[in-house]
């Protein structure tokens, strides 16, 4: 419900919406177009928020598909990819040197613009979140929760971990196996 309103809102259309049955807070936002955009959100955001802060969240979501910030950070990622591609095709040759230096000093400054476009993206989707749902008080609340929430499970895998490698051989594996299951929902 809260998301098909939010889309509403937007004036973009209904996204599919996923649940990763992870218990770290999250949400997240992909897709090439507003029409196959999808929302993720992890079981941890929603055992953590209440109603009004998911809902700020998920505005916040929907206002990236709104300014249409997965592509347009696709396109502003390319340039630093191009300009590292044309300084290593040109680095060894002593007569494409400087063509190579002056490649690497731009791609150098377009990662720092890359980084700045994606706060500013973020900061947009903040913006349509406090406007769209007129409490950024519960985004505010919401992104503290978060936070606070990625600690608490990383502190109690931590301890997962120390108390399956006490218990044995056996639970030495089963803490191999926690890690890389932390580090795959880490790395998404």
């Amino acid at each position: 419900e809260i998301v098909a309103r939010r889309c509403r809102d937007a004036g973009v259309p209904l996204v599919k919406l996923g649940i990763v049955d992870d218990g770290t807070p999250n949400a997240f936002t992909f897709g090439h177009t507003p029409r196959n955009a999808r929302i993720w959100l992890t079981r941890g955001l929603i055992e953590r928020l209440d109603e009004t802060e998911l809902d700020a969240v998920v505005a916040h979501e929907v206002g990236h598909i709104k300014h249409w910030d997965f592509a347009v950070m696709t396109v502003a990622a390319v340039i630093p990819m191009m300009l590292y591609l044309l300084y290593v095709v040109t680095r060894s040759e002593k007569e494409t040197r400087a063509v190579a230096i002056g490649a690497y000093v731009a791609y150098t400054i377009s990662q720092f613009v890359v980084l700045g476009l994606s706060r500013a993206r973020e900061y947009a989707a903040d913006h349509w979140s406090c406007e769209c749902t007129g409490n950024g008080d519960a985004l505010a609340s919401a992104l503290v929760k978060i936070a606070y929430g990625m600690g608490q499970v990383s502190a109690s895998h931590k301890e997962q971990a120390a108390a399956l490698v006490a218990s044995g051989k056996a639970g030495a594996r089963a803490a191999r196996e926690l890690e890389a299951r932390t580090r795959r929902a880490q790395s998404m």
